[in-house]
């Protein structure tokens, strides 16, 4: 069996609330060796890291975003196509390992 079988695939555009996003971000993570490196940040926090003002990381705004690194080149492979799977916005920085998942317009409930 794949380990990609054991990533619920979801329709485009992916997890609806922040609560999802951050289950299939750990999920990831469990499966395929990754740990992650950033998430979501206040406006403050984003302004000291030097985020851009429309950054996916603000969750209060822009949905969700989580950078993630993976132990292995294979894990990180196994990341890329489990981010695509699940329906996530996937920015890939391959030389560092380091994926960059985001869901679009994610909410937080109240």
């Amino acid at each position: 069996m794949s380990p990609l079988a054991l990533v619920p695939e979801m329709a485009v555009p992916g997890p609806t609330c922040i609560i999802e996003f951050d289950q299939l971000v750990r999920n990831i993570c469990t499966i395929f060796g990754g740990s992650v490196t950033g998430g979501p940040r206040t406006e403050k926090r984003n302004r000291d890291v030097g985020g851009h003002e429309n950054s996916r990381h603000l969750w209060k705004r822009n949905g969700s975003a989580a950078d993630v690194m993976f132990d292995t080149p294979e894990g990180y492979e196994w990341g890329v196509k489990a981010g695509h799977r699940c329906g996530l916005r996937v920015v890939e920085y391959k030389s560092q390992l380091r994926l960059h998942l985001a869901a679009l317009g994610a909410w937080v409930p109240e």
